[in-house]
């Protein structure tokens, strides 16, 4: 027996799903694994490079087959004789019969994005036939994504249709995080999450310095499933223990795209400069299924006496991590302190890092008054004292509107900070955040969505003509379940309204947010809170680096056709390659900006103009115009 066939026969039974590549089984992102909010809902594999077979894990069916720019780029939907459908994508080709279907679809409608439904039996495939080839299309480097759904389409863990792969590494644990739940709980005193450092014990058992506690708390955990490749993978399941009793378990067994954003909250949204931390308890609305396997929430009552709580962690391949975490409990407020003899000053800082608010006054000396917060004027909130320069207090409304807050000592310059709440359940005005108007349905809060005016820092250089001053909306990390309304008022002095796109700040850079325009009014709906600029795209497009060079006369009628396409603005809304004014089934690849010929045909002889020309969303157009000789 070959090593190769060894490897296969361990990633899957001889008699039921085959590997579906041709090389040793190497994962490089695994099911359920964190992607930027959303959970990962395929097995990443190592193919080795593009151009080799992929081969159909079963006997069945193609049920659907698409291709685009973005996304898993070329893909093939492969329905199995069990009723299970096997998805693959970033496919470099497909086989002769597919690869003529989709493109005559793409001549069609002379347009490289299809996506196709064939009728029933007309492409068959036997299990081990090869259906695809492996490639980089879409988004991400070389690799297959392999995806298993169950008949209802729910994407599933691969290891339920028995595969496996080699695996001697044991996840790693970084950090944790200890949080309260609400306002009454405390983390050390305070009502900030707690990040701990971890260390191994003599038996390999991770553990931390003790926590202390009041009221009730949830654990997070930052981890990794390393490979000796260097990847850095997701684990299949975690649990937390309280000796014997089981407070909350993760485990990846299916995910619907129903609820796939629901990882949002499945890791802690507001902690995320710190680590990816998953959450062993349930955050409000947080409908995933892999969060759903306890019927406790996970939160966890402070003990009476101290204690240790457990967390177990387990990859695909069942290699174990363990984590205890010592408890205690922290009934005693901190006494009050002698004054500073010094001048102390004071400053208020609002955040949000639950479903409450915190307020926190930091002195530059030991202060023994605590400040005094007012809600509306009418309601009054206890700051408690943490330590002897810092005070903190909570805020949780009772139902969504309009709040003032107002914080007022001697020794701190007045504060005052109007916010909004939005409920979960609860059907609410619009907010007006300066000229900003918000709208969040019923069910767009997890549990609670809060918003405030912010100031914008360090801004990236605008995306176009910049109207007006960018706008931030607070939290900027706030997690979003179901999109929420955003509409700005059309600037004055806007050129040309078509053109004016809402621009959201992601990182360091800009990123056009699909714009609707009604009643003087610039609207998004968005799952972002943050930094928001208008902008006017005035440039078009830009084509450099043509291949062939003007004039050229090709050796055969498929010359290689390449260019660069790029666009700083609202991004490259459309390409359109021609030929003597035939349609060229061209490839763009977004992440290079990169434009390609797929030669699929051959050109009409002789001396013949070729056209391209690429349109931004705004409505800008670029055009390149040169001669080739056919022979």
């Amino acid at each position: 027996m070959t090593a190769l066939l060894a490897c296969m026969l361990l990633a899957a039974g001889a008699e039921g799903y085959q590997w579906p590549l041709d090389v040793p089984p190497q994962v490089t992102g695994t099911f359920g694994e964190f992607r930027s909010g959303r959970l990962h809902t395929g097995t990443d594999l190592h193919t080795g490079g593009n151009g080799f077979p992929v081969r159909a894990p079963l006997d069945g069916q193609v049920e659907r087959v698409r291709c685009s720019p973005y996304g898993f780029g070329k893909a093939v939907y492969l329905r199995l004789t069990d009723g299970r459908m096997a998805v693959f994508g970033h496919l470099s080709d497909f086989r002769e019969d597919l690869r003529e279907y989709v493109r005559e679809a793409q001549h069609a409608a002379k347009d490289y994005s299809v996506e196709l439904t064939p009728e029933p039996g007309r492409f068959p495939v036997r299990r081990g036939e090869e259906i695809a080839r492996s490639g980089d299309t879409g988004m991400g480097p070389s690799h297959l994504h392999f995806e298993l759904r169950d008949a209802a389409d729910h994407p599933i863990n691969p290891r339920l249709a028995g595969y496996g792969w080699p695996d001697k590494r044991t996840p790693v644990l970084n950090k944790a995080i200890v949080v309260p739940e609400n306002p009454e709980a405390r983390v050390n005193g305070g009502l900030d999450p707690v990040v701990v450092d971890l260390f191994k014990d003599k038996q390999g058992r991770y553990t931390c310095a003790p926590v202390r506690v009041k009221g009730r708390f949830g654990v997070g955990i930052d981890l990794v499933d390393p490979t000796p490749a260097g990847d850095k993978l997701g684990i299949y399941s975690a649990r937390l223990l309280d000796g014997e009793r089981a407070c909350f378990e993760v485990r990846h067994d299916l995910i619907s795209y129903e609820h796939v954003l629901d990882a949002v909250v499945g890791y802690h949204p507001f902690e995320r400069p710190k680590g990816e931390f998953l959450l062993l308890c349930r955050w409000p609305g947080n409908a995933c299924e892999s969060f759903r396997h306890s019927e406790p929430s996970g939160w966890v009552e402070a003990p009476s006496e101290a204690r240790t709580l457990r967390v177990e962690v387990a990859d695909f391949m069942e290699k174990r991590a363990v984590l205890n975490i010592p408890v205690a409990p922290d009934a005693a407020e901190t006494p009050v302190p002698r004054a500073s003899p010094k001048p102390v000053r004071g400053t208020i800082d609002l955040a949000c890092s639950g479903t409450f608010l915190t307020l926190s006054a930091r002195f530059t000396g030991a202060e023994p008054e605590p400040p005094s917060l007012a809600v509306n004027d009418t309601r009054d909130i206890r700051f408690v004292r943490v330590s002897d320069r810092l005070y903190q207090a909570g805020f949780v409304p009772e139902k969504g509107g309009a709040f003032r807050l107002r914080v007022t000592h001697p020794r701190v310059e007045p504060f005052e900070q109007e916010i909004h709440a939005f409920l979960r359940g609860e059907t609410a005005e619009p907010a007006s955040i300066g000229k900003v108007a918000l709208h969040a349905g019923p069910d767009a809060p997890y549990g609670v969505l809060f918003a405030w005016a912010g100031t914008p820092q360090q801004l990236p250089p605008a995306p176009g003509r910049k109207l007006g001053e960018a706008f931030r909306i607070e939290p900027a990390l706030s997690p979003i379940c179901a999109p929420v309304e955003l509409s700005f008022p059309m600037p004055a002095d806007a050129g040309r309204p078509e053109r004016v796109h809402v621009y959201w700040m992601r990182g360091t850079s800009w990123v056009c947010q699909e714009t609707r325009r009604e009643g003087g009014r610039l609207s998004i709906s968005t799952h972002n809170l943050g930094t928001f600029v208008l902008c006017e795209d005035t440039q078009g497009p830009v084509i450099s680096n043509v291949s062939p060079i003007n004039g050229f006369r090709a050796q055969n009628r498929r010359p290689a056709i390449t260019a660069t396409v790029a666009d700083t603005g609202s991004g490259i809304a459309g390409i359109n390659v021609t030929l003597a004014g035939r349609w060229l089934l061209t490839a763009y690849d977004p992440e290079r900006n990169r434009l390609v010929w797929e030669r699929d045909e051959d050109l009409p002889s002789g001396r013949q103009e070729l056209t391209i020309r690429v349109q931004d969303k705004a409505g800008n157009e670029t055009e390149d115009r040169r001669y080739l000789v056919i022979p």
